[in-house]
């Protein structure tokens, strides 16, 4: 006779973990960042964008990439969704951060870093506050 448990085992168990989740909307905002980066440089080249306006341009495809890595994350889970979202946030911006350091010291210094870092954050929190659109059944009387 087989005990049935509610408790998730194995690698379904390391799925639905809150960091996990976090990790991987952090990855999916890096490759949305990737694409709308190489959007806006196209746009730059074509002459659409004028490169006076890449600054603000790179914070806003940075913070659209966030809201979207932290919303695929807050819907992967049930609970903690605020938790999860801000996480994969602080991971995306940790990441991209390291890797600006690396390719350049003047590249993530200064307050550019600091309004990169708030705007991430900021997408974050409102992909974790946002609410589902389900609809809830009430009792019939």
């Amino acid at each position: 006779m087989e005990r049935s448990s509610s408790r998730k085992t194995g690698y379904k168990a390391a799925l639905t973990h809150p960091a996990v989740n976090s990790a991987i909307g952090a990855g999916v905002a890096i490759v949305v960042s990737i694409a709308l980066l190489m959007i806006a440089s196209a746009m730059t080249l074509s002459g659409t964008i004028a490169e006076e306006h890449m600054k603000i341009t790179s914070v806003a495809c940075g913070a659209l990439s966030v809201f979207a890595g932290s919303k695929v994350a807050a819907k992967r889970v049930s609970e903690k969704k605020l938790f999860v979202a801000v996480g994969a946030a602080v991971i995306t911006f940790i990441v991209v951060f390291a890797i600006g350091r690396v390719i350049s010291d003047q590249a993530a210094s200064g307050g550019f870093a600091l309004f990169s870092g708030t705007s991430s954050l900021g997408a974050g929190i409102l992909a974790g506050l946002q609410r589902d659109k389900t609809k809830r059944r009430t009792k019939k009387r």
